[in-house]
C-alpha cells in the first residue's frame, strides 16, 4: 500500500484551525441549549431563582464573551434598567465628542469645551450631560449594592468554563445558576436511565397545574409513528432510522433509502417529514429519549422507530424540542415508556397526553430563538469538520495545492485559536 504523502505544516495548521472553530461551535451549541433549558426549568419554579432573573444572567454571560445578537441586547435593556441608562449615556457622550471634538486627537480641555458651548449658546447640552452621568453612576451604585446582597454560592464547572473567558471589567455579576437544586425535587431522579417515582412525578405535576398545562395534541398538528420499510443501497428517499437523531439534528444516509414510489404512495403519508417537524425516538434501547427538528426541504420517510410531531401554527417547534429535552419533558418520556421484545417503546397515544404548560408566546419565542442557536451552531460545527476531512483527502488523493484551493472556496473559519 503506498504511502500517503506528508502535508506542509501551513496546511496541517490551516485544518487544525477549521477542527478548532468545529469544537468551539460545538461547544457554545451545548452552552445555548443548557442556558435555554436552565431559563425554562427558573420559569417552570424548578429552579430557586426567578425566570427573569436566570435570563438575564445568560444575556450578560453571552455579551461578555460576544454572542449576544442585537436582540438579545434589547431584552438586557428591557430586564436591565442600569444598562439602558448607560446606553443613553454612552450615546450622548458619543454625540458630545462628535459635536465639540472633545477627546479626540489633538481636542480641546473640557474647560475649552464649557467656553465654547457658552459662546453658542448651548451650555444646557453640558449640564444634560453631566446630569446623565450622574443618574448612570447613581444607578450603577445601587445596582451593584443589590448584587452585594445576593447569595453567590452557586459556583459549578458549567458556569466557571465560561467565566474563564470573560474579561475582567465584565466579570461583576454575583449570582451563577445551576441545575444543581433539581436533585431536591427529584430526589436521585436526574440520571437519563432512572425514571421518577410516583411521589416525584407527582410533585412535578402539581408544580405543572400552576401554569394550566394543554396536552401536547394541543400544541401538534399530528402525532404520527413512522413506517416499518426496507432500505435498499441506491434508492433516492433516505429513512431516518434508529441513531440518526444526534444533538437534535437529523443525519440522513443518501446511500440507502427507498424509491419516490413508496414516498408518494398513500401507505407513506403519516411517515413523510416536512420541515419544522419535531422527530422523537418512540422506541430505542437507549435510557435516553432523544429528539430532533428536521431544518431542510429534502423528502424523507420515518422509520417505526420514529414518531414524527408537527406543531400547529401557535406552537414553536424548538421550544417544543426543548421542553421534550429538558428534564420535565424526559420525566414524561420516562414515565410513558413500556417494554416492547427488546426494546422501550413509548404509544402514540401516551406522547399526545405529555402536558405542556402555558407559557407567554414572548417566552416561547426567546426560548425558541436560543435552541435555533444552538442547533444551527450544530450544522456549522459539522459543515466545519467534513470541510477539514475533504480538504485532507483533496490533498492525499490530487496534491496540497488542490486542497488549498477547496479551502479558498470558503472564508476563514473562526478558531479561537486564530483570535478570530
Amino acid at each position: 500500500m503506498p504511502r500517503r504523502k506528508k502535508l506542509s505544516e501551513a496546511f496541517e495548521e490551516e485544518l487544525f484551525h477549521v477542527v478548532g472553530a468545529h469544537d468551539y461551535c460545538y461547544g457554545w451549541s451545548k452552552r445555548f441549549f443548557k442556558q435555554a433549558e436552565l431559563v425554562l426549568l427558573a420559569y417552570l419554579g424548578l429552579l430557586p431563582h426567578p425566570g427573569e432573573e436566570v435570563e438575564t444572567h445568560y444575556l450578560w454571560l453571552n455579551r461578555a464573551n460576544k454572542q449576544d445578537t442585537p436582540e438579545d441586547l434589547l431584552l438586557l435593556q428591557e430586564f436591565e434598567p442600569v444598562l439602558r441608562l448607560k446606553m443613553e449615556m454612552e450615546s450622548l457622550m458619543a454625540w458630545f465628542e462628535k459635536t465639540t471634538g472633545w477627546r479626540t486627537t489633538g481636542g480641546r480641555t473640557p474647560d475649552e469645551v464649557e467656553a465654547e458651548l457658552r459662546r453658542r449658546g448651548e451650555e444646557h447640552l453640558l449640564l444634560e450631560l453631566n446630569e446623565a452621568i450622574e443618574k448612570w453612576q447613581r444607578a450603577t451604585e445601587l445596582s451593584k449594592e443589590a448584587d452585594r446582597q445576593k447569595p453567590d454560592d452557586y459556583l459549578i464547572e458549567y458556569d466557571r468554563e465560561m467565566y474563564e473567558r470573560v474579561p475582567p471589567e465584565h466579570n461583576t455579576q454575583g449570582l451563577i445558576f445551576n441545575e444543581k437544586p433539581l436533585n431536591d425535587i427529584f430526589d436521585t431522579w436526574g440520571k437519563p436511565d432512572a425514571a421518577p417515582s410516583e411521589g416525584q412525578f407527582n410533585d412535578l405535576l402539581e408544580r405543572l397545574d400552576r401554569f394550566e398545562p394543554l396536552p401536547l395534541s394541543a400544541y401538534c398538528e399530528s402525532v404520527s409513528r413512522g413506517l416499518d420499510v426496507r432500505c435498499v443501497r441506491g434508492r433516492p428517499v433516505p429513512v431516518v432510522r434508529f441513531g440518526w437523531l444526534h444533538r437534535f439534528t437529523v443525519h440522513l444516509d443518501y446511500y440507502d433509502g427507498v424509491a419516490e414510489k413508496l414516498y408518494q404512495s398513500p401507505q407513506a403519508s403519516h411517515a413523510r417529514i416536512q420541515r419544522n417537524d419535531v422527530l422523537l425516538m418512540g422506541k430505542t434501547v437507549n435510557p435516553k429519549t432523544d429528539l430532533a427538528i428536521y431544518t431542510t426541504d429534502d423528502p424523507a420517510l420515518a422509520s417505526d422507530y420514529i414518531t414524527i410531531l408537527r406543531p400547529n401554527a401557535e406552537c414553536n417547534p424548538y421550544f417544543l424540542m426543548l421542553y421534550l429535552a429538558s428534564p420535565v419533558g424526559q420525566a414524561f418520556c420516562q414515565r410513558a415508556r413500556v417494554k416492547v421484545d427488546y426494546a422501550m417503546e413509548i404509544a402514540d397515544d401516551a406522547i399526545r397526553r405529555f402536558l405542556v404548560p402555558t407559557l407567554p408566546t414572548d417566552l416561547q419565542k426567546r426560548l425558541g430563538n436560543t435552541m435555533a442557536r444552538s442547533v444551527s451552531l450544530v450544522q456549522e460545527a459539522e459543515a466545519l469538520f467534513a470541510r477539514s476531512e475533504w480538504a485532507r483527502a483533496i490533498a492525499h488523493s490530487k496534491g496540497e495545492a488542490q486542497g488549498w484551493k477547496y479551502l479558498e472556496k470558503f472564508p476563514k473559519a473562526p478558531s479561537p485559536w486564530r483570535g478570530v
